[in-house]
């Protein structure tokens, strides 16, 4: 497990990259980009496609439909790397078919090119990962969040626990 905590700022400390265990991003090597909730917060990042677009050599491609299983919405997103394929997002590591939005994550996760097979489901284009916020029974968070933007866009959400 990720312990979040330990992130300062915009610079994590910690990732799954690698292996099965916690290890700390200085001791990983492999090439793996994390933003973290301040980076999130800072920049007003609301999902992975926007993201997406703060890691180097990244896109993002969104399924039309055409494709579409039964059980899925159809809109898979995907983030790719230098051009090569790349798996669909994922959330602690298992897939997510939609484009996932970022009030309830603690970061984003990014692993580029065929390191992002050491651990889990990856491809050699790279994997999108999120990982949720967890409880904290320590620490009282009270916030109230509203945006209005272009395009008859409005966000807001409220994190009020205990």
């Amino acid at each position: 497990m990720v312990d979040s905590t330990r992130d300062v700022g915009f610079v994590a400390a910690s990732a799954l990259a690698g292996g099965r265990l916690a290890t700390d991003l200085k001791n990983t090597p492999v090439a793996y980009p994390v933003l973290t909730r301040d980076f999130v917060d800072a920049l007003g990042l609301t999902d992975v496609t926007n993201a997406s677009t703060w890691t180097v050599n990244s896109s993002f491609t969104q399924d039309d439909g055409r494709s579409v299983q039964f059980g899925s919405s159809g809109m898979n997103v995907r983030v790719s790397y230098r051009g090569a394929a790349s798996d669909q997002a994922r959330i602690n590591f298992f897939p997510a078919y939609f484009d996932y939005d970022s009030f309830n994550l603690e970061r984003f996760d990014f692993a580029r090119g065929p390191n992002s097979i050491l651990f889990g489901s990856g491809s050699n284009g790279g994997s999108a990962n999120a990982l949720y916020k967890e409880a904290r029974l320590d620490k009282a968070f009270r916030e109230v969040q509203v945006r209005i933007g272009s395009w008859e866009n409005y966000r807001s959400s409220i994190r009020a626990p205990g």
